[in-house]
């Protein structure tokens, strides 16, 4: 039997200490009570938060040269491992030593009741009662439709719905680089031919603009600027959709469009898993991987009670698909955003008129002091006497003219 797992991800990429902890939360409760030991390798790379062109160019050459020692170094007797995201090589050097693992990554369906986990492993694993049906997901897409109020099924425009990606990312990696869609114009330019109109939707977390100005230029592209994704999925606006590896492109099918993959390579993903179902049926992945007997296990169920909406995407991230929910939190959090900057405005005209209030105040009292200055004047012998030498004067003068 197995008696230590090792929870890991790529160990040269950043930002993946997260995506580690994450998975080790989520199964390590379950792996531990089996009496096995649990563990996380996590390395300084993958502990900066944000990439720099450094920790980018550490992570190509790693995938450019196969990288492995940090393997090598690891003790992996009795052990096996956990992965998120692990790169090809990984898998099969541990092939090669007969380490049973299992890779874990989000699913490419965003749009389905929560985030679902795509699972590959070294043996042999019928994982088809742990998976969604295709009848599940329509549902999903039919519900999101409505939400979007797409409820007349009309005709779909002749549009190609052009999504980018992230320029550094696994899934764009292709001969030992990272791809990028002028690698694709050929590819682009047939499929352009096909279509009266194209859109171009940017990824959420890039500002290409010399990229919009080469489509621009070559296809007079349209932005997209719908609040959402799906929202243009739902319409009739477009009727097929393509990009070098999205995970828009597994999604689109089920809203009735065309889907074209601009690298015949992208990968393709198995069955979506819901986090429940592997802990209700945990003796279907977890007795091979461990090498044990789980047949008789009951807990599954109870466990899996307490599994909260929407968890996953609470752990994870919500990967570019909003629930109703959140916008509403959203909406909120920027409203009181609102009211917080109102309220401080108004603070600050308080305060101002307060400070205006005072100096009338004192200017009210200094015209006071001085109208009673005036009268004391007005009333005193000194200026009646001037006051009628004044008169005699004026007369005089009056006179000698």
């Amino acid at each position: 039997m197995i008696r230590k797992v090792i929870f890991l991800g790529d160990l040269y990429r950043s930002c993946q200490d997260r995506n580690v902890y994450r998975l080790y939360h989520l199964f390590s409760p379950i792996i531990s009570s089996l009496g096995v030991d649990c563990s996380c390798l996590v390395t300084d790379e993958n502990k900066v938060f944000k990439e720099s062109d450094i920790e980018i160019k550490i992570w190509m050459e790693a995938f450019q040269n196969k990288k492995i020692h940090r393997l090598d170094n690891i003790d992996l007797v009795d052990t096996a491992i956990i992965g998120f995201e692990l790169p090809d090589y990984y898998l099969s050097y541990l092939d090669k030593k007969n380490i049973k693992w299992i890779n874990f990554s989000i699913h490419p369906l965003r749009f389905l009741d929560d985030l679902y986990f795509s699972l590959d492993s070294s043996f042999e694993c019928n994982t088809n009662s742990l998976s969604i049906t295709d009848e599940y997901i329509n549902l999903c897409a039919s519900l999101l439709q409505l939400r979007y109020g797409n409820i007349n099924n009309s005709k779909k425009k002749s549009s190609l719905f052009f999504f980018g990606q992230m320029p550094h990312d696994k899934s764009v990696w292709f001969d030992n680089e990272f791809k990028t869609v002028e690698s694709y114009f050929d590819t682009l330019d047939s499929l352009a031919e096909k279509y009266s109109h194209i859109l171009y939707r940017k990824h959420p977390h890039v500002h290409d603009n010399e990229l919009y100005e080469k489509l621009s230029n070559r296809y007079d592209v349209e932005i997209d600027d719908s609040s959402s994704a799906y929202e243009l999925l739902c319409s009739n606006r477009v009727s097929a959709v393509c990009a070098i590896s999205s995970s828009i492109l597994v999604e689109a099918r089920y809203f009735g469009l065309e889907s074209f993959y601009l690298e015949n390579r992208a990968k393709r993903f198995r069955n979506a898993i819901s986090y429940k179902s592997l802990i209700n049926k945990k003796s279907i992945w977890l007795s091979d991987l461990l090498d044990c007997n789980l047949e008789n296990s009951q807990e599954g169920k109870k466990l899996s009670s307490v599994i909260t909406t929407n968890l996953l995407r609470d752990v994870f991230g919500y990967w570019g698909y909003d629930t109703e929910d959140r916008k509403l939190k959203s909406c909120v959090a920027h409203l009181s955003n609102d009211i917080a900057h109102l309220s401080n405005d108004v603070a600050c005209l308080s305060k101002n008129i307060e400070k205006q209030d005072y100096q009338i105040e004192r200017l009210l009292q200094e015209v006071e002091s001085l109208s009673e200055f005036k009268n004391e004047i007005l009333l005193s012998r000194s200026w009646k006497i001037t006051c009628a030498l004044k008169k005699i004067s004026n007369l005089t003068r009056s006179f000698n003219k």
